[in-house]
């Protein structure tokens, strides 16, 4: 039986729009987007006769990245981490293996939670750059991109250049996720795989010199649906954003571009444009300025030459052709859409299609469709609300149907299925579960995932708290096990390590004291020697040189008295300051040998071979539980974010490939929550 959220639902969908259809729009039918023929599944067992539209968004333009790819294909697979592939942006060509996701444990995710990422990364003997692409990426995720400066759009994708690394990227995905199956049930899942696999390559044998990427992706959608559904879908359609948003004086008055004359109308323009900018402010999106003076929130597709924003101004209407601005002349100003389609037609041919940016492509969807999204999926409809709410505010007719959110009990299924099938799973994820020396039964995954995420957060917030090294070895120890041992031993080596360096730094620290005192006792005799000597000196110019210039200038009787004097005084001054001096010079030349045999006893000590050799195992064992540090945010940060974004969007080939019975997908079905979304 449907949840009741669902019946509430679509009791309430049938009565406020008995007419509507259902979309369900997506950029890969290899992801999750299939999974909505749960929604399909419902609509037959409540509300039968109502149609499901299953899009393929291929108005994007193409996944692209800004890493430096060494290759002279056209199309590549790649991984996404925080490295090498940071800015890569993926669209249409993206894939995940079981219980993969593009979640990136980027660096400074490990850096909020105290680990020395640099350090580390410096220390690492597979390199810098190798050490963060490794530990920062998406586990179980690849993604198509583009290699070309200017990627096309979707729709234009060529299948016999896009072929090879799809066949690469699906065989990737499917041998990870096999490597996961107990052998005794990977009989079945290989054959599921199979069939993707052959229907793929016979595709594009077929069609791949004249075929695209949405040929191939309208091919393949239906039969996803017919897999899980176990028949042929009926009130079923399938289509794609260039199809779906065709503009032209045939197409124009069709609801999904009402929105569209807001914008266009010069008494409604500027309210609508500023309640654009406001809404999309402060989230990373660009606002209409950026793309020229009397920009629109809609760009003009034209299959074969790309995507362009929308703008009119005083001068007329143009479209910005990714920096070639092309002017498109009428014979009167464009205040509607009927005047636009007519002007486009002319001037472009019949092939344009007209796409919100988006925030406003779910209004265009809204105002005709019941739009069908996953719990998570699409990211700007608060931003929609926001610019919606401001436009109704003014008065302005706005009318938009409901978003239905689908959200699934994908993993808590597996228990309700009783899926039995065993899961040897990634290294993460047999961790978190305490499945590393044996297979994890599905229907225990069903049972347990919702615990083990918690746990993992549990854990990240533990190694947030603890961050000095005694604290995670003992953590370590005490977890028991083969490890547990060895971590006990480490710290244990690590203790007896410290307090041997402890004692040869207090035999250095009673060394340094007696350094200390000699060097206050050199201050001493320095300042004593400075001082005699300015003495002796000042003695001299008030006392003996007066008599030794009376003596240049006398002669006979009184001049040896004179002499006599001389010498007097030249005796006490060497009595008074002259053996002060001597002893002060001696103590000081002692000073400076005992300094010096002090500082190579210290010396001695701490660069001692069994005193370096400690530190160097001491620096050893702290990388090695900082690494540990490292790997459990790894495998929490994965598990805890992995999990319940798979849960919400899970690749639908994943259900055969676990379940070929189907019992998995019934039981998503069955306990499948609807809500409503007022845009």
């Amino acid at each position: 039986m449907p949840h009741s959220s669902v019946r509430e639902t679509i009791e309430r969908l049938r009565d406020a729009h008995p007419g509507a259809s259902f979309i369900a729009l997506g950029q890969t039918v290899l992801w999750d987007e299939p999974m909505k023929a749960v929604w399909r599944s419902l609509l037959d067992q409540l509300w039968p006769e109502a149609t499901l539209i299953a899009g393929i968004h291929d108005t994007d333009y193409f996944a692209k990245t800004t890493a430096l790819i060494e290759t002279d294909a056209p199309y590549e697979v790649l991984p996404h981490n925080d490295g090498a592939t940071r800015g890569l942006w993926s669209a249409a060509g993206e894939l995940s293996a079981l219980f993969g996701s593009e979640d990136v444990p980027a660096k400074a995710v490990y850096e909020s939670y105290g680990i020395p990422f640099a350090r580390l990364a410096r220390a690492s003997d597979s390199g810098r750059g190798r050490f963060q692409d490794e530990v920062t990426e998406a586990w179980g995720w690849r993604g198509i991109i583009a290699t070309t400066p200017n990627p096309p759009i979707a729709h234009d994708v060529p299948l016999n250049a896009f072929g090879p690394a799809l066949l690469e990227q699906l065989d990737w995905g499917f041998t990870s996720s096999l490597e996961q199956l107990g052998r005794d049930g990977r009989e079945a899942s290989q054959a599921s795989c199979q069939t993707i696999l052959d229907s793929v390559r016979n595709f594009i044998g077929d069609h791949g010199r004249d075929g695209t990427l949405t040929d191939l992706y309208r091919f393949l959608l239906p039969r996803f649906y017919e897999t899980l559904l176990g028949a042929e879908p009926k009130n079923f359609l399938v289509a794609n954003s260039v199809e779906l948003f065709r503009f032209d004086c045939a197409t124009y008055d069709r609801p999904r571009f009402a929105v569209l004359d807001l914008f266009l109308d010069a008494a409604t323009r500027a309210l609508c444009v500023d309640a654009y900018n406001r809404a999309v402010a402060g989230g990373g999106m660009y606002t209409l300025e950026t793309f020229g003076e009397g920009a629109l929130p809609f760009d003009v597709v034209l299959p074969g030459h790309g995507r362009g924003t929308l703008r009119i101004d005083g001068d007329g209407v143009h479209v910005e052709w990714r920096g070639q601005p092309q002017k498109i002349s009428g014979p009167e100003p464009v205040w509607n859409r009927a005047k636009l389609a007519h002007l486009l037609e002319c001037e472009l041919g019949d092939g344009v299609a007209l796409v919100g940016k988006a925030v406003s492509l779910i209004d265009m969807l809204a105002g005709e469709f019941i739009v069908v999204f996953h719990e998570t999926a699409s990211g700007y409809t608060a931003r929609t609300v926001a610019m919606n709410q401001v436009i109704r505010a003014a008065g302005l007719p706005l009318q938009t149907m409901p978003i239905v959110r689908l959200a699934y009990p994908t993993w808590d299924a597996l228990e309700k299925a009783d899926v039995a099938t065993p899961l040897f799973l990634p290294g993460h994820l047999a961790r978190a579960f305490g499945s590393e020396d044996a297979p994890l039964p599905a229907r225990e995954l069903g049972k347990r995932w919702r615990e083990v995420v918690v746990a993992q957060e549990a854990v990240l917030r533990g190694v947030r708290a603890r961050r000095k090294p005694r604290e995670t070895m003992r953590l370590l120890a005490d977890a028991g096990g083969t490890s547990g041992t060895a971590w006990a031993s480490l710290a244990n080596e690590y203790e007896n390590m410290q307090a041997a360096i402890r004692t040869n730094a207090a035999r250095c620290a009673d060394i340094k004291m007696r350094l200390r005192a000699v060097r206050a006792a050199t201050a001493q005799d320095r300042k004593a020697l400075v001082e005699t000597e300015r003495a002796k000196g000042e003695d001299f110019r008030t006392t003996l040189a007066n008599l030794i210039e009376r003596r240049r200038l006398t002669a006979g009787e009184e001049a040896a008295k004179l002499d006599e004097q001389i010498a007097a005084e030249s005796a006490r001054r060497a009595l008074a300051y002259d053996a002060v001096i001597d002893g002060c010079r001696n103590r000081l030349r002692n000073a400076r040998s005992e300094s010096k045999r002090l500082r190579n006893d210290c010396r001695k000590i701490e660069r001692s071979q069994e005193n370096v050799w400690r530190r160097g195992r001491i620096s050893d064992i702290l990388r090695k539980t900082e690494m540990a540090r490292l790997m459990q945010v790894h495998d929490a940060f994965l598990t805890a974010h992995s999990l319940p974004h798979a849960n919400a969007r899970p690749s639908s080939w994943w259900l055969p490939l676990i379940d070929p019975s189907g019992a998995w997908f019934q039981a998503i079905a069955a306990g499948t929550e609807a809500r409503l979304e007022e845009v």
